[in-house]
């Protein structure tokens, strides 16, 4: 079994930025196994005064300050927020910190803990754009805390702070308290919040991200629900950039839904319309571009359509390289997907040259690729076996033999 992380999205301060999270578990052909992971809110939820999250300090937090003190450390939060894009990760510690220092949590009005909430949501949506989940979610549990203690309640601030909460835990394969919090966010959302306009978009994120839920509990047909759910009414989003977030994060997982129903066809459509949204919105060169080509690649592997999948997976490698060099682990994926499709085009000398390529990247770090050094000599000696050169493959064996006592 090889298991091969990628994640993409290594970069900060795109407006509704799409997060890809990718797993594969292979098994042989590698067939994949997916999470699409993403929280792109809309520029309205960025900047609502109303928008909450939560953290764990080490540091004792609300100690006394003076009136004036606490006073200016509010009007220093405001004005932040009024201007998100000047701000960053540090800002919002900072003024963070002020806050907390400033007064006692249960003597704070709820403007005043709508401001400490919403200054711990952009720490925690920062982290999580930064794909740092663990981060992300100190920050949201702690806005829990602090609405618990000032009674804020089941409001729609709650749901947004839950709906993060849900992504950090399903980014993590926290399944169980993944899906608590997506459900305490779709309670809040079903109420009164199911009539205000502006909050479609998360409730349609959370109806999404449930769906991601379903697919990594292998409970399909309740994905496939939830995700015809989400485009019957993404067209109810105003902001065309958050509908095609949605839009390709739903495509993502209904092709890997008919991936893992054998419906192959199917799974190559879905991830060809997610593919159209990610060569429009971000370029046929960029890492979202790449993974995609990756999931349409072993689709059309295990269709036994070998030509079509080279095309593909030449296309991941050349990504790979433009993004990262010649010698990153994260071209492990692509030279072992072309090792295995030049195998089955008999093509050996060229799979061989791509697992020895993929080899070598992986004696300067073996321990990022998991146990993918003792399947890269496996598939080395199988190769060499077909090439009827049986003192490499018994070379190749015996590494991978030495690689998974290891």
């Amino acid at each position: 079994i090889i298991n091969f992380t990628f994640i993409i999205s290594m970069f900060t301060g795109r407006s509704n930025f799409l997060k890809i999270s990718l797993s594969y578990h292979h098994s042989n052909k590698l067939p994949l196994c997916s999470q699409v992971l993403f929280l792109s809110t809309s520029q309205k939820f960025h900047q609502s005064p109303s928008i909450h999250h939560q953290i764990y300090k080490k540091f004792s937090i609300f100690s006394a300050f003076t009136k004036a003190s606490h006073t200016n450390a509010f009007e220093e939060a405001s004005k932040l927020l009024e201007n998100p894009k000047q701000a960053d990760i540090q800002d919002y510690k900072r003024v963070f910190e002020s806050l907390t220092s400033s007064k006692d949590p249960v003597k704070l009005t709820e403007k005043e803990a709508t401001i400490i909430l919403q200054i711990l949501f952009k720490l925690g949506k920062a982290y999580h754009h930064q794909m740092n989940h663990t981060e992300a979610l100190k920050y949201y549990l702690e806005a829990l805390s602090i609405a618990d203690k000032t009674k804020l309640k089941d409001s729609v601030d709650i749901a947004l702070i839950n709906n993060g909460i849900g992504t950090a835990y399903l980014s993590q394969d926290n399944l169980e308290k993944a899906e608590e919090s997506f459900n305490k966010a779709k309670k809040i959302f079903a109420g009164p919040a199911a009539f205000d306009d502006e909050l479609k978009y998360p409730t349609i994120e959370n109806i999404c991200m449930q769906a991601v839920l379903f697919t990594k509990q292998n409970n399909l047909q309740k994905a496939l629900d939830y995700s015809e759910k989400v485009l019957i009414r993404i067209d109810d989003i105003n902001d065309k950039s958050i509908a095609d977030s949605l839009k390709l994060v739903t495509y993502d997982n209904l092709g890997y839904i008919f991936f893992k129903k054998k419906d192959l066809d199917r799974a190559v459509d879905y991830w060809q319309k997610a593919l159209d949204i990610v060569d429009k919105d971000h370029g046929e060169d960029s890492l979202e571009a790449k993974i995609l080509y990756e999931r349409i690649a072993w689709s059309l592997y295990d269709k036994a359509e070998y030509k079509k999948a080279l095309v593909y997976a030449e296309k991941c490698l050349y990504i790979a390289l433009k993004n990262f060099g010649e010698s990153h682990i994260q071209l492990g994926s692509s030279l072992s997907l072309l090792g295995q499709i030049y195998f089955k085009m008999g093509d050996y000398d060229e799979a061989i040259q791509n697992y020895e390529r993929l080899s070598s990247i992986l004696q300067v770090s073996p321990d990022e690729y998991e146990k993918q050094p003792g399947e890269t000599y496996l598939f080395m000696a199988k190769t060499y076996m077909y090439k009827k050169d049986h003192a490499k493959a018994e070379e190749a064996f015996r590494k991978a033999l030495q690689v998974i006592k290891a």
